[in-house]
């Protein structure tokens, strides 16, 4: 990888470096595809119609391959995938089995229907290193708005299927993606397909909507995400910190700067502080697939009430 010093300030113009190559993801040309899209399922979560350049940036991992086995119980449940063309990451594999919890995983197949077998799908996933062992797992979304990514690929012209083509083809050096409007939503940089330094993603509206840096496509140190408020002026809503991709701190807050709650990450629980006019109410302990461990209720700074809880939700004492 090229070595690269990147800034990264909303403060600033972005384009601290000469352009090595321009690309613009427009919806339109992508729209007689998108018609041929009906929502497959009813849920929380509905599915995306389209791919846009975060999702491309925030997969590590992005290859099509054959369904060859599957199975699902209330436990557990594993796919595997015998692969086709990898389009994104270091994969050398010919078969992976992926396996997944669906109770804790359940959104990323909220919107997949037919699990047949030889079925050719979009797999999009990320690895994951365990006592040392390495495993493969599905990417949830980075929008609770849309269910995970991974799915059979469609009949005829996949809308997935271009938008990566283009991505593969388009994705070194410094790039933006515009909608519809001819309006920056996304610029940044990559080398060899993985994001790089300082990334801005903006809305429809051209305004930022969130900010932060790549280190070899992971995410690291602190990202901010704004929204607009009632006077028209981006806001900071939540920042977040991370460390080598993994999320380690969420703070947020209300539009008047307030602070709202914070959360903190280790590798096995999180820690959650709630607040009302920057005084702490509450802390909840809870593991990651949000069983509640403990829970503490605040007055004016001091505690008043501790409460415990066995991992079946049984109080305890």
């Amino acid at each position: 990888m090229n070595n690269y010093l990147y800034l990264c300030s909303t403060n600033t113009a972005f384009k601290l470096f000469p352009m090595t190559s321009k690309f613009a993801v427009t919806i339109s040309l992508l729209f007689t595809l998108l018609l041929q899209i009906s929502p497959i399922s009813a849920c929380d979560c509905i599915a995306q119609p389209e791919l846009d350049i975060q999702n491309w940036n925030e997969v590590p991992l992005v290859f099509t391959a054959t369904l060859v086995d599957y199975k699902k119980t209330i436990q557990f449940g594993f796919f595997k995938f015998k692969v086709i063309r990898p389009y994104k990451g270091d994969l050398t594999e010919k078969e992976i089995t992926i396996y997944f919890q669906p109770k804790k995983s359940h959104t990323l197949l909220h919107a997949v229907k037919d699990f047949s077998l030889q079925k050719k799908w979009i797999v999009f996933a990320y690895q994951e290193v365990k006592n040392g062992k390495t495993y493969i797992r599905l990417k949830d979304n980075y929008t609770s708005k849309y269910c995970g990514l991974s799915r059979p690929i469609k009949e005829g012209q996949d809308v997935f299927i271009a938008y990566l083509n283009e991505m593969e083809k388009n994705s070194d050096g410094f790039q933006f993606a515009e909608n519809e409007y001819n309006i920056t939503i996304a610029e940044g940089w990559y080398d060899s397909k993985i994001p790089i330094g300082c990334w801005e993603y903006f809305n429809e509206k051209g305004k930022i909507k969130l900010t932060g840096s790549y280190a070899q496509g992971a995410k690291v140190g602190e990202w901010l995400k704004y929204a607009t408020d009632k006077h028209g002026k981006q806001v900071v809503m939540q920042k977040q910190h991370y460390e080598d991709g993994k999320l380690r701190e969420k703070i947020n807050f209300t539009y008047y700067g307030e602070l709202r709650s914070k959360v903190t990450y280790t590798d096995d629980h999180k820690v959650l502080l709630q607040f009302r006019k920057d005084q702490m109410i509450s802390k909840q302990i809870k593991t990651l697939d949000n069983k509640l461990i403990s829970r503490y209720k605040y007055k004016k700074g001091v505690m008043y009430k501790e409460e415990h809880f066995e991992l079946g939700g049984r109080r305890k004492g």
